[in-house]
């Protein structure tokens, strides 16, 4: 740029074209105020349908535009927006994108360091100048012929992270705050005809040192660009407030606007009804001269009342009118009618307490970065309403405004949360603010009054908006208060939202809620008990990456047992992979340090209950029950007699039904159905039948299972929509499985130098009896089902959270000591009807814990395997407790009678129940991000592993059992990073056990499993279990 052109556009707008490097108190140049979206339409049919793209005033500019992408700011081009710059050789790159996405620059994911560490070395405010990608867009476009004559705005919904902005080769604005929308009046720099934009964007600028947020770090324009055209006394925002009388029931509020122009034009008010009828209208004249804003006040008598169960949207219209009456512009909105308090430590909506049934999640695509299709929201919004989830935290910055949009109109209380971040600047064991940003230094106060007012500004009218979240991981401070009372100041209705403070009590006051992340059961608990002076809800806990979840029925527990304690927002929806390719050329999700990257976080940008992809994992099913909107219990087994407890706030039970079975043994043997009048909150006894259906006294196990299922078709699900899945058990105990044995004379026993031979009519069984004492081969009808030795086995793959706690290096010993224990004994003897072999081991841990297995082989091919283990103090806790058996790969067909659909754990069976279940063991592997343990049955009464001919082996045992059958071994999971780096399966890998411990879910970087779900040294474990060949 030359000398004389910067002091031009440094004198017009007053800019330097440094503030990104080294100013935080200049956010914006010639950026519009914050408000909501006012696109106007040209009819009110029109503005009634709500839909942005319908107005004949919005022009979009995505697309293709020409880029160039540089390493550093001194290397963009300099005079790029002039109007005769020629761009013909630059890329194209589409809009809107994350430029990584496109093959420029660099993907780097960081959880709290600062990404430009160990590049760059800056301190706080100012932005890194070497290290810091820029890119330069040009687009070009014909002005509309119906925008001529109208006031003309840009609006830029999100660009990362900082951008100055050129129309036609004059500067025309700078703008900050990646993740809401930046709006210019570029009327006067438009022509009639064609014309052309440049925006030149730096990635990070002195206001990224307050977007630390966990997540990859990219850069560009990430949603949307369009135009909008409107009158010059277009209403620019307006503000509608209200409340509803002490009895929740009538409405009185007044839309507040707000014009362009200082005189404003007649205005009609007239809102619509969920069903589209008038059932409000009004109209103010013209205003005098001086006077940009206008009040409209309106009464409604017993709206519809809106909630995340019942989120009835009504539409406001806004006519502004020609003196002749004509309507200039349609301006609409959504606006439903609720009511928020808290009243003795206690939440309400309406009057009701609320449960927050929560989620976390990132706005990122596996493809595009952070340029989320809407396609894509739509999916999220209605899967995460089929998981029975309420509500959502915006972690950790706006959402698009589509997404505020679907929150409204389907149903989710929203902590929407402010752009703010700054974990690097504080650590966990920290008190004093000390130099963490911003606490208490003020050079950062207008910016992030900025940020609210844009946050607030844009969503204030959203009815699923029930907390303003002051942001995330950024401690205490003057900095922080001052948010809270603008928030306070500028909305009353709403309350604040805020974990930060937990770290700096000083500051306390900040937040309406105690507010602490992944609290364990017990710590809550303990809140209760202790005065509490808020109601409880945590902005984050029970983290899920991979195989986890354990526990979370301890939390929901609490949260129906404890008024104080009202949930939680779960971390999080979707792991944040992004695609990359293996070397053969193979598509696979990418973690921190799979681009090269040296400062990076690893695997910890995956803890979602969906794959990168959007791909379901089991986690999804176990939310769902665990956020179950109806409780049942069994009363009395001779009547079917049960309790229903109806969690809904506002739904009566009568718009479901209970599909009821009985299961003899798994098979479906009675079936019924059965419906409540229950209101919400209610509890209420029936009866499902008269006279029992089945004698529950013969010997076998009755189950009785009853599903709670729709009556009506919603926007997110179709009649026959299951909420809930709830199984009792009509005669408990579980009936334990006997076998039947044949004399063991059937039975030819063959000892030679280093192996015992047992053999019947039709099979062989062979032990390694001098070396191992192991089980070495199993045929029948001279086929082999075993390819090599079993072996007791005392390792998981080690799942995310195992890794995170150090299960690796603290249980070490068990990963070893299977593979070469000492045998001490091998003997055998004929009993009357069986073959009784006895091994007796001691394995090599330091105490050495002493191994017994004994096999007992009858004459009809069953093997019994019995463990007696003898675990002495001072050795570490068990991962896993059983055999381990490797089969021949053709046998990968699943059958059993235990709890499916999907895999369980001792501390995750939620959303799972028992019945005969069928899977392929390929199916049981789930393709985590990381390879590691999952695919796990509890609960088996029997399970077969058969090839196509139905050959193969059957396992049951007295008691239930743990059964995990997968396609790889345990070391060959851990041994690959990626799943492309597994290798071909060689075989199926089954592992019997009595349990392995719980998977755990507190958090993912020192949480363990819950004390009940481990197997800690000090005791004697045993468990036998049965197999039989097929």
């Amino acid at each position: 740029m030359s000398l004389q052109s910067m002091v031009t556009l440094m004198n017009k707008l007053n800019c330097t074209f440094f503030e990104w490097q080294q100013n935080p108190e200049v956010y914006q140049i010639n950026r519009m105020d914050a408000h909501t979206v006012t696109v106007p339409y040209d009819s009110e049919e029109t503005a009634k349908r709500y839909i942005i793209k319908d107005s004949a005033y919005y022009y979009s500019l995505n697309g293709n535009w020409k880029f160039l992408h540089v390493t550093c700011p001194k290397e963009a081009p300099q005079e790029f927006y002039q109007e005769g710059y020629d761009v013909s050789a630059w890329d194209e790159i589409e809009v809107p994108l994350s430029w990584q996405m496109a093959g420029y620059g660099r993907k780097q994911y960081t959880n709290t360091a600062y990404p430009w560490e160990q590049e760059e070395e800056v301190m706080p405010p100012f932005a890194p100048q070497n290290y810091n990608e820029t890119g330069s867009y040009v687009t070009e476009f014909e002005l509309p012929e119906n925008f001529i004559g109208k006031q003309v705005i840009l609006s830029l919904q999100g660009v990362e992270s900082a951008f100055y902005l050129w129309v036609n080769g004059e500067f025309a604005g700078y703008a900050e705050d990646t993740y809401t929308p930046s709006e210019f009046n570029i009327t006067d720099y438009l022509k009639n005809g064609r014309n052309k934009i440049a925006l030149r964007v730096h990635q990070w600028c002195t206001g990224s040192w307050l977007e630390d947020q966990d997540m990859w770090r990219l850069g560009g324009i990430f949603r949307d660009v369009y135009l909008y055209a409107v009158e010059p006394d277009h209403i620019i925002d307006y503000r509608i407030d209200y409340d509803l009388d002490p009895g929740y029931r009538d409405v009185e509020g007044v839309c507040r606007l707000t014009y362009l122009s200082q005189q404003h034009p007649a205005t009609a008010l007239r809102i619509f009804a969920p069903d589209g009828a008038l059932v409000f209208e009004t109209e103010i004249p013209k205003g005098g001269s001086g006077n940009k804003n206008a009040e409209i006040p309106f009464a409604l008598a017993d709206p519809l009342k809106w909630s995340a169960e019942k989120p009835y949207l009504y539409t406001v219209v806004l006519l502004t009118k020609t003196a002749e009456g004509r309507v200039k512009e349609a301006v609409p909105g959504r606006i439903g009618f609720r009511k928020l308090e808290i009243k003795d430590n206690v939440y309400y909506i309406n009057g009701r307490r609320i449960i927050i049934k929560g989620m976390c999640k990132h706005e990122i695509d596996m493809y595009r970065g952070r340029a989320v299709p809407y396609e894509r929201l739509v999916s999220d919004i209605k899967r995460m309403k089929a998981c029975n989830i309420n509500a959502v935290r915006t972690s950790h910055y706006p959402y698009q405004k589509e997404w505020q949009d679907l929150c409204d109109e389907y149903g989710m209380y929203v902590a929407d949360e402010v752009n703010l971040e700054s974990h690097g600047t504080w650590f966990n064991d920290q008190k004093e603010i000390g130099i963490t940003q911003p606490g208490n230094e003020m050079i950062w106060e207008d910016v992030l009054l900025d940020r609210c007012a844009n946050l607030f500004e844009r969503d204030k009218n959203s009815p699923s908006v029930v907390f303003w979240s002051l942001g995330n991981e950024s401690f205490g401070g003057e900095v922080l208060a001052s948010m809270y009372h603008y928030f306070k100041e500028n909305d009353p209705t709403r309350p604040t939202f805020y974990e930060g403070t937990f770290h700096c009590r000083e500051y306390d006051f900040v937040t309406e809620f105690e507010n602490q992340m992944y609290m364990r059961p017990w710590e809550m608990l303990e809140y209760t008990k202790n005065d509490p002076k808020k109601p409880f809800i945590s902005c984050e806990y029970e983290v899920c990456p991979g195989t986890s979840l354990g526990n979370i029925d301890e939390y929901i527990d609490l949260f129906d047992t404890y008024p104080e304690l009202q949930g939680a927002y779960m971390w999080s929806w979707r792991d944040s992979g992004l695609l990359n390719y293996a070397p053969d050329g193979r598509p696979y999700a990418a973690y921190g340090g799979d681009f090269g990257e040296r400062l990076h976080d690893d695997i910890f940008c995956c803890n979602g209950m969906l794959l990168p992809d959007s791909s379901d994992t089991p986690k999804v099913l176990a939310v769902k029950h665990a956020y179950r909107n109806v409780n049942i219990r069994l009363v009395h087994a001779a009547t079917g007699r049960i309790e229903v407890y109806n969690k809904f706030l506002f739904t009566n039970l009568s718009e479901y039904g209970l599909v009821w079975e009985i299961l003899r043994d798994g098979v479906t043997c009675a079936q019924g159905e059965a419906c409540m009048d229950l209101e919400p909150l209610k509890k209420g006894r029936i009866n499902l039948w008269k006279t029992s259906p089945v004698d529950v006294t013969d010997g076998h196990e009755y189950l009785l299972t009853v599903s709670v299922t729709a009556k009506k078709k919603t926007n997110f699900s179709d009649i026959g929509f299951i909420d809930c899945v709830h199984q009792m058990s009509l005669n408990h105990p579980y009936p334990a499985y006997t076998v039947s044995a044949k004399k063991s004379g059937e039975l030819k026993v063959t000892r030679t130098f280093g192996s015992l031979f047992v053999e019947g009519k039709d099979f062989k069984i062979v032990f390694a009896a001098r070396v191992w004492g192991t089980l070495a081969s199993y045929q029948k009808n001279g086929m082999e089902y075993l390819q090599k030795d079993m072996k007791p086995n005392f390792w998981r793959a080690m799942t995310d959270i195992d890794l995170g706690n150090g299960t690796q290096i603290r249980c070490a010993p068990w990963k070893y000591a299977a593979k070469k224990p000492v045998l001490t004994s091998f003997e055998f003897v004929r009993d009357e009807d069986r073959v009784l072999v006895t091994a007796c081991y001691d394995l090599l841990t330091d105490p050495a814990a002493k191994l017994i297995t004994i096999y007992s082989i009858l004459g009809d091919s069953t093997i019994s395997v019995e463990m007696n283990f003898e675990v002495p103090e001072g050795l570490p806790e068990l991962p896993s407790l059983g055999y381990m058996l490797q089969l021949s790969p053709n046998m990968n067909r699943l059958e059993w009678y235990g709890n499916g659909p999907i895999d369980s754990y001792w501390d995750r069976k939620d959303g799972t129940y028992a019945g005969i279940w069928k899977d392929t063991v390929e199916n049981r592997f789930i393709q985590y991000v990381r390879p590691q343990e999952c695919g796990n049955i509890t609960d088996v009464r029997w399970l077969t592993v058969t090839d196509g001919e139905q050959k193969g082996l059957k396992f049951w045992g007295r008691d239930l059992l743990e059964i995990c059958a997968l396609p790889y071994s345990p070391d060959q999971i851990e041994a690959a990073d990626h799943p492309y780096k597994l290798p071909e399966p060689d075989g199926t890998y089954v592992r019997v056990n009595w349990h392995q411990m719980g998977v755990g879910g507190d958090d993912s970087w020192g949480g363990i499993a819950h004390d009940p779900y481990r197997m800690p040294a000090g005791k004697t474990y045993r468990f036998q279990f049965y197999m039989k060949a097929l």
